[in-house]
Parts: C-alpha cells; sequence; structure tokens
C-alpha cells in the first residue's frame, strides 16, 4: 500500500470536519470582533442585534447559511 492511496481516503473526514466548524468560525467572530474592537461584519452583526435592526440582521444570517451550504455542498461534491 502506498502513502499516495492513504492520503486521499485520510483526508476526507479531516477535510469534512473542518466544514463542519466553518458556522462556528463565523459564530465567533462576532465575538472576538467585540472583545479587541475590530471592525468587521460580526461587530456589525451585534450591534444589528443590539439596535434591533432586523434587515441588517436577516442578511448575515443569510449570509451564514450561504457560506456554509455552499461549503458543505463543495466537500460532498469532493
Amino acid at each position: 500500500v502506498e502513502r499516495r492511496h492513504i492520503l486521499l481516503y485520510a483526508t476526507l473526514p479531516v477535510v469534512t470536519g473542518m466544514v463542519m466548524h466553518i458556522g462556528e468560525l463565523i459564530g465567533c467572530t462576532m465575538i472576538i470582533e467585540n472583545i479587541f474592537a475590530w471592525p468587521g461584519v460580526g461587530r456589525y452583526a451585534f450591534s444589528a442585534i443590539l439596535n434591533r435592526d432586523y434587515p441588517v440582521i436577516q442578511c448575515f444570517t443569510q449570509m451564514m447559511v450561504t457560506v456554509f451550504v455552499l461549503a458543505n455542498l463543495a466537500v460532498d461534491v469532493l
């Protein structure tokens, strides 16, 4: 058995696991950007939640869902 055959089948669960955490990474940007006062989408979404700016919240949620679905689709195609 050659290493290239092992590597191909060993990387599939690793890549799938990494893609499953994309939602967590996007959600954690809100926390990190607020702690360090960095301007960004996460901070903007957090301030929209506090100000009850529903169109911005809907846009951020739709963006998160789109990224998550496209990433999972890309992994499934591989």
